[in-house]
């Protein structure tokens, strides 16, 4: 049964590939194919995009890059092809994951049903279908959380726990925001019954130091590179430059690039052509050298922070109206028309995709809510659930579809055991067994 849930799931996959074949690459999908067609031609990272001195870049975490160069490097211009074909594969593995933990903590039955699910589950499939991180992110973040579980259970704790740190370490080299996956993990861990509190620490600090030394080649790279302590990525004060600043706050845009706002444009553009660089839009490092400061990337991401926060402060109430306005688009309240997809997404052209993606969500979220007031939920160890809160925090930035995928592989399994626990009112009582135990 269960090879015959992933065979669909890799069928269903592989015909949104094709269906949405040519795919072109815009935005982030862009940058990240010159990324990964620099690595496989120069076999070395990229001169900074994004930064006015047009140096070195630790703007994408390396990753995801790091996953396509390969099929640039084999199949040329036909790499990004090539690479959405792997991403369903995948995205196979996503739906096993999502279907394994269900299973480690509730019971065969209702990790077949979170498999069914996650397989079934329109977002994982359009999204995966797109050169973005998210897919990559996602299986290396619910490892992550499989090995944890594993490591609570198991008479190897140690080595489970380290396990969980170098899948930590790859979700912190995927996505800017993946390191914050460490806090629910060590939770997991210290919370874990029987042991002690030695035990308890000893698993804390695998976990940390399996974390550590995998994001530190990258982090020795940054510092070599910038002569700055750069852990992971320079890509934070952008992000939230980008929705925080008085142009957007007074045109009620949701988000605009930082080097298109003269907010921001002493920091990019020398004055001399400030109004023509402004006008053009293009980014700093497909600029003319002559236009361009010389702020290196370190710089320009404390700065775009510091400027970011500064007007949070200053504007509580602007705050908590986007994060309220980011929640409703998040669960896609207005329906296909309104719900925020990048231009990433809207490259895959089929025409069912995009309110197949938003109606079929509906579903899994409904029975997610009555999943969260079941007893299996209530008793399931409350780190468990940590994990998709501590991803919230995209609400303050943007309400785009693909930032819900971190909390989406949870939806599934409280929908999975809403499902369950109906199931067993229409039928025999008992059937349904709770595991969470762990």
């Amino acid at each position: 049964m269960v090879g015959g849930i992933l065979l669909v799931a890799l069928l269903l996959r592989l015909a949104v590939v094709v269906e949405s074949r040519p795919y072109e690459l815009f935005g982030d999908a862009h940058n990240y194919g010159l990324h990964a067609q620099w690595i496989a031609e120069e076999l070395e990272y990229p001169p900074s995009i994004d930064g006015p001195d047009g140096g070195p870049t630790a703007f994408r975490p390396p990753l995801y890059p790091l996953f396509l160069a390969p099929f640039y490097a084999l199949f040329g211009d036909d790499g990004a092809e090539v690479a959405r074909f792997s991403q369903a594969f995948l995205g196979v593995v996503v739906a096993a994951l999502v279907g394994l933990i269900a299973s480690m903590l509730w019971g065969r039955r209702v990790g077949l049903i979170a498999l069914t699910g996650a397989s079934l589950f329109p977002p994982f499939m359009y999204t995966g279908a797109a050169i973005l991180s998210e897919t990559l992110f996602l299986a290396v973040m619910l490892a992550a959380v499989a090995a944890t579980v594993q490591a609570r259970r198991s008479p190897r704790r140690v080595r489970w726990a380290a396990a969980a740190g170098v899948f930590c370490g790859l979700a912190a080299l995927t996505r800017s925001n993946g390191a914050i996956l460490a806090v629910p993990l060590a939770v997991a861990l210290v919370s874990t019954a029987g042991g002690g509190r030695r035990a308890a620490l000893i698993s804390v600090s695998a976990l940390l130091a399996a974390a550590v030394l995998t994001v530190a080649p990258w982090t020795i790279r940054n510092a070599i590179a910038f002569d700055a302590f750069v852990p992971v990525s320079t890509q934070g004060g952008h992000t939230l430059a980008g929705a925080y600043n008085e142009t957007v706050r007074r045109s009620g845009d949701l988000w605009q690039v930082p080097w298109h706002l003269p907010d921001f444009a002493h920091l990019y553009w020398r004055p001399r052509f400030r109004e023509t660089a402004l006008r053009a839009a293009r980014a700093p490092g497909l600029a003319p050298r002559a236009w361009r400061t010389d702020v290196p990337e370190p710089e320009l991401d404390r700065r775009l922070r510091a400027a970011a926060t500064e007007h949070m402060s200053e504007h509580p109430g602007y705050v908590l109206e986007k994060v309220v306005g980011n929640a409703a688009r998040l669960i896609q309240l207005g329906g296909p028309h309104s719900a925020d997809f990048t231009i990433e997404e809207l490259a895959l052209q089929a025409p069912w995709s995009r309110r197949a993606t938003t109606y079929l969500f509906y579903p899994f979220f409904a029975l997610a809510i009555v999943g969260a007031f079941t007893a299996a939920a209530r008793r399931t160890p409350r780190w468990l659930w940590l994990v998709p809160v501590v991803f919230l925090p995209a609400l303050l930035v943007n309400g785009l579809a693909r930032f819900r995928l971190p909390i989406d592989p949870f939806l599934i399994m409280l929908a999975s055991l809403a499902v369950a626990a109906l199931a067993d009112r229409l039928g025999r009582p008992g059937l349904y067994r709770h595991r969470a135990q762990t």
